[in-house]
């Protein structure tokens, strides 16, 4: 894994282990029983019981990718490159739906373009709310208050950044065909969002999900 990866992970308070990450791979371990994860294929490993559905996108989105990058046939390429878009977002979707089932089971019936808005709003304030309580209580020290807001306010902001800038480039690739796919020897491009950093769209996504319910247990907080 790259290094900024580990330093997101750092930042965020996470062990490469809570992370669910193996250092040198540049992927997350597999370990869901699939027969591909694990042995000759390297797959992402997310937390959420069951997450067969986001491992099996991320490996279509990254099939998808490399067929946009040999495709000869610009035509094919485009189809390709954003069909790997929408794979990727939807991926990183799926694993920030099951963290707000977690949360609350309302929320997780969150509209697309709403959920940025949902966690910056109720769920952070529901959050804080928590640390100030128990704070007030002196069950919570300042220091560590503090921390808490700190690994929440991290999380949140980076994942709604996330999700608003995979939804934007989701919705340019199904819905903007005149918005072409570009190719260089480089980099696969669509607008001002490149692939490779679509790829990154549901690691981080589980990364950033599993800080907010990590301090969101610390908090004892229920449902």
């Amino acid at each position: 894994m790259s290094d900024s990866v580990f330093m997101t992970v750092h930042d965020l308070g996470l062990s490469a282990e809570e992370a669910g990450s193996e250092k040198g791979t540049g992927y997350f371990s597999a370990g869901l029983g699939s027969s591909r994860c694990g042995e000759k294929v390297a797959c992402p490993l997310f937390w959420p019981p069951g997450a067969d559905g986001q491992v099996g996108m991320q490996i279509v989105a990254d099939e998808l990718a490399e067929r946009a990058r040999i495709e000869p046939n610009d035509e094919n390429a485009d189809a390709f490159g954003r069909s790997a878009f929408n794979r990727y977002y939807y991926a990183a979707f799926l694993i920030v739906r099951e963290m707000l089932r977690t949360t609350d089971p309302e929320w997780a019936k969150t509209g697309h373009k709403s959920i940025p808005e949902l966690l910056n709003g109720k769920l952070a304030d529901k959050v804080r709310r928590e640390i100030a309580k128990l704070s007030r209580a002196g069950i919570k020290s300042l220091p560590d208050a503090s921390a808490l807001r700190r690994q929440l306010n991290e999380a949140v902001s980076a994942l709604s950044s996330l999700l608003s800038e995979g939804y934007r480039l989701r919705k340019v690739a199904d819905y903007q065909p005149e918005v072409k796919v570009k190719r260089n020897s480089a980099t696969i491009t669509l607008e001002n969002g490149s692939l490779d950093s679509a790829r990154s769209w549901p690691k981080n996504a589980n990364i950033y999900s599993k800080q907010i319910l990590k301090v969101w247990k610390q908090l004892g907080i229920s449902g």
